[in-house]
This record gives structure tokens, sequence and C-alpha cells, in this order.
């Protein structure tokens, strides 16, 4: 069944409720009639301008070229003249000139009640104007921009209607009155109530769903009846109902989303309020600075992370609005630690929600490892230092040698020969270390049969076994499977074990290595005779050059670079 339409209800309704109030109404006196049709005119007129006046005052600009668009978006269709002119007196904007010539910034002579509304008050005005036939009046307004503290006006609006209008509209109205004159009121009291009647039920039951729609409840629709235009605005916002549920949820999932990547970021991030008050604190945040990330919400934020830094960091970044970068150092959730702070505004002042961000990475093994870097490099220089001052010195003493120093020349050849190899020794286990550490050497896995490797081990220190009387011994477990690893570097391993071990110990003594089987791998361990290292110096047998004799200046056999458990322990 067709819906009556809304339009022609109301219409009906109105030309009964007319009809029958002009039937009944008492006659007026034409002259009070003309009076208050006129000053309504007016008020009409100077409300329209205040409205524009107030409307152009959000988007003013002196130029044109930004000002035709606006005011032609805004006063399209507009029944009256409007005419813009900026302070210095130049037309800005008119809807019955062309926009060509408002372009060009003609100089027209200001009008008088133009110039007067230049002085900041509302000037209203019925006079001839040379570009219509009848007298029009006008209405001038100052216009103000909010941003300037001064108050100056930036420049007017005025409009313009022709005043024969009125005039007309009055005789009209006079003529209406005198036609209606005989009605009364208590006719149209009926019909007035059964019009109210049929448009006010649909459109309440539209309110009342659409306060619920904007207070945020989208589970009920609106229900769709009454007439046909009110039942497309039901079913209008119904539509936008969906439309809000679809985006919110959208909304929803992509913030869940980001909070998911948030948390599990490597580095601490901490969203803030304005008033520095936790919003969001990451899991990685809470594990740094020792706090609860639940708990941690709505607190200030010196309250959960106790470092200095990076609370001055958040305060800076809030007060200036500029990125702040900065390092702390020190004790952080009882550990000490090096962290890199970034803090950053990500929104004006004045909103809700998060309002800065910190991210704070803690660099405390960037910090140890630059510290390593440059304790190697000091001491490599320290290692080289003394082979290289005593070739230099072998060399000037072999030149200064005669040609019947037999002996000394054959010393220092073998001083020579010594601290060359010992050279060669060290320059080799740092070209190792160096590609162990950078991973040039990528791992080449493979089945190792560990008899066999230690066997090899034993063929390749048979004669330093024997040079210093060292017994060596071979334990392997039958059981022992053959395991998958780099042949190369277990190799490499294994030799600079056993060579520490031969190098410490006695002759006499003995070095021992043994395979076992652990789980699904095998063990294996090298021991030895020897002097052994003290207890308190376990931690720092990897250290690089690190050796356990006293002096690093000895030069005796049994002195080695330094590196070999290093390289065992990359």
């Amino acid at each position: 069944m067709r819906r009556p339409r809304f339009l022609l209800t109301l219409l009906m309704g109105n030309v009964l409720l007319v009809a029958a109030v002009m039937g009944g109404a008492v006659v007026l006196s034409s002259r009070s009639l003309a009076r208050i049709h006129r000053r309504t005119l007016q008020t009409r007129q100077v409300e329209l301008t205040g409205l524009g006046r107030s409307a152009v005052e959000q988007f003013w600009s002196d130029d044109p070229a930004e000002m035709i668009p606006r005011c032609d978006a805004l006063f399209a269709g507009a029944p009256y003249r409007v005419t813009l002119m900026a302070s210095d007196g130049n037309v800005l904007w008119d809807n019955r000139v062309g926009a060509g010539q408002v372009e060009r910034r003609f100089q027209a002579s200001p009008s008088p009640e133009m110039v007067e509304a230049l002085n900041g008050r509302r000037v209203e005005a019925v006079r001839a104007d040379p570009s219509a036939a009848a007298p029009l009046r006008f209405v001038a307004e100052p216009i103000r921009l909010d941003g300037d503290p001064a108050g100056r006006v930036a420049g007017v609006i005025r409009t313009a209607l022709p005043a024969a209008d009125a005039a007309a509209e009055g005789r009209w109205l006079r003529g209406a009155v005198a036609w209606a004159a005989g009605g009364t009121v208590a006719v149209a009291l009926a019909p007035a109530l059964l019009l109210a009647w049929l448009w006010y039920l649909p459109l309440r039951r539209t309110a009342v769903t659409a306060r619920r729609l904007a207070s945020g409840d989208l589970d009920r629709p609106v229900p769709v009846g009454g007439p046909e235009e009110l039942a497309r605005l039901a079913m209008a916002l119904n539509e936008m109902r969906s439309s809000l549920s679809a985006q919110i949820a959208l909304i929803d999932a992509q913030r869940r989303g980001l909070q998911t990547v948030v948390s599990h970021l490597r580095e601490a991030v901490v969203a803030v309020d304005d008033e520095g008050r936790i919003v969001q604190l990451n899991a990685a945040a809470g594990r740094l600075f020792g706090a609860s990330p639940a708990a941690g919400v709505g607190r200030p934020l010196q309250e959960c992370v106790r470092v200095p830094e990076v609370v001055d960091a958040v305060a800076e970044a809030l007060r200036t609005a500029r990125q702040v970068d900065t390092q702390a150092a020190g004790e952080i959730a009882g550990r000490h630690r090096v962290v890199d702070v970034h803090a950053i505004r990500v929104r004006p002042a004045g909103g809700e929600g998060i309002a800065a961000l910190v991210v704070v990475r803690d660099i405390t093994e960037l910090a140890a490892l630059a510290a390593v870097k440059a304790e190697f490099a000091a001491n490599a220089s320290h290692e080289l230092r003394t082979p290289v001052a005593t070739l230099r010195a072998a060399v000037d003493a072999l030149g200064a040698a005669g040609p019947g120093d037999v002996e000394q020349v054959r010393t220092i050849t073998a001083m020579l020969d010594r601290h060359t190899r010992r050279l060669e020794d060290m320059i080799r286990d740092l070209l190792d270390l160096h590609s162990i550490e950078s991973a040039r050497r990528g791992v080449v896995a493979e089945p190792v049969d560990a008899e066999a490797l230690v066997g090899r081990i034993a063929e390749h220190f048979a004669a330093a076994l024997d040079r210093k009387g060292i017994r060596w011994a071979a334990a392997v477990a039958p059981d022992a499977p053959a395991v998958r690893a780099d042949r190369t570097m277990l190799q490499m391993i294994l030799r600079n074990l056993v060579d520490n071990a031969i190098k410490f110990t006695p002759a006499g003594g003995s070095v021992e290595c043994t395979v076992s089987r652990q789980g699904r791998g095998v063990a294996v361990s090298v021991s030895d005779t020897g002097c052994g290292i003290p207890a308190d110096l376990h931690e720092r047998v990897f250290e690089r050059f690190f050796q356990v004799e006293p002096s690093r200046t000895d030069t005796g056999e049994g002195r080695g670079t330094g590196l070999g458990l290093a390289i065992v322990k990359h």
C-alpha cells in the first residue's frame, strides 16, 4: 500500500487551517499589519546579513582567489544581492558581478553604508542604486576575525533587497486580511490538532531513535512508518546505523591490531596524555622498567618509570612539541643499563587520549660491545708492539754484527724466527676470530666421526707432545654417535684447546681428550695436568689477549697469542 506523501498531507492541513483561521479572523488594521510586515522584513534582512557575516568570518581571506569559490558555494541561489568588501575598499565578491571582474580586484566607489560599516557598526539604509531601477534597502555589517586580538575590521558584508517588494507585499497582505476577516480561530482548532497528530507521531518515533543513534546505541533500528518522506528518512537512518556499525568495528579491529603490534615490539613504548599520565604501556616497557602494563595505565609517568632522563624527555616533548632524543645510563629496575630515549608529541594540546609517545631502546649490549671493541684495539696494539719492537731490535743487532759473530747471528736469527712465528700465529688467530664474529663463513653441517676427529688432532700435535715429553690419552665412548657439525670449526676448537693444554703442561705430564655420549649428541672435553687457572680468573679466560701470566711482556716459549679461547667461545 502506497503511503501518503508527507508534503501533501501537511499542505492540505495547512490549507484547511489557513482557510478556517482566515475565515474566522478579526479584521486587523492594515496599517499596523504593514508596519509589522515591514519590520519583519527588516529584521529578516538583518538576521540574514548576520548569518552571512558569521559564515564568512570562518573562512575570510583578502585574496579573491580564495574567497570566490567559497562564497559561490555559500550564497548559491540567494534571492538577494550580497557584496563583500575588504578593509582597503577592494570588492572581493558580489553575486551580481562576474567572477572575472572580482578577480581583477576592480576599485569600486564604496557606498556610504559600507564606508560607515568600516567604522565597526551595522548600517541600514534605503537609497537608489545605479545597478537597480528601483530603490534598494541595504544592510552592511563589519567583519571581525576571531584570531585578531585587536578586534580590527577585516572587511564588510552588505545585503540588498528591493524596497518596493515590501510595499507590494504590504498591499497584498491588506487585501488578504480583508477577505479573511470573518473567520474564527475556533473553527481552525480541530483540523490543526488533526494535522499535528498526523505528523507528530512518526516524527517523534524517528527523533527518539535518532537520539539513541547519536548516543551510540546502534543495536536497535529506526522504525519505518508514517508518510513516505519520513519512511525514507527512517531507512536512511538505518543505512547510516549499519555503516556506522561497520566503521566502528573496523576502527576497533585496527585499534586492536595496532595494540598487538605495539605490545610485541622489542622496544619499550609508553604513551601518555597531556597531563603526563600513562595511557598505554607495552610488555617490553613493563619488563624494562619493572612495571605492570595493566596497573600502570592512568598513573603518572614518574611513578612507573623511575628514570629521570625518560621523564624529562617526555615533559620536554609535551612542552615544546619537538622530538627529544637522549640517552640514559644507570640503575634501571635493578640492573645497570644504557638506553636510547626518543620522545615526541603526536597531537596538539587540548585533546583527549594519547598526547605523546616515548620509545626506549635498551642498548646495554651495544654499549658493552663498543667498549669491548675499544679494549680489543688497545690490547691488539699492545700485543703487537712487543714482538715488533723485538724484531726491530734484532734487525738492528743483526746489522751491527760482524762477519765472525756466528753465534750472535744464530741467536738473533732464532729470535727473529720465534717472534715472526708469534706474529704469524697472532695474525692467523685474529683473522679466524674476525671471520667467525662477522659470520662471513657460514656453518657447513656434515656428519663428523668423533673418534676419527680425535685421531687427526693427535697426529697434528704428535711432534709437540714428543718434544715436551707429554703423554697423550684419548678415550672415545663406543656408543658415541656421529654428529652433524662443521668439521673445520670443530677441528679449530679442539686444536686451540689441545694447544693450550700442551703449552701449560710441564714435561712428564699428560693431556687427555675424552668423547662421551650426552643425550642425542656427544660431549668432547680436553684435560691436562698443567698449572691450571685460578678460580678468580675463570670468568676472564675467554677475553681477547687475556693470559694467566702476570706479565704481558714475557717471551717464554709457552706464551700464546691470548686469542685461542676467544676463538673457541665464538
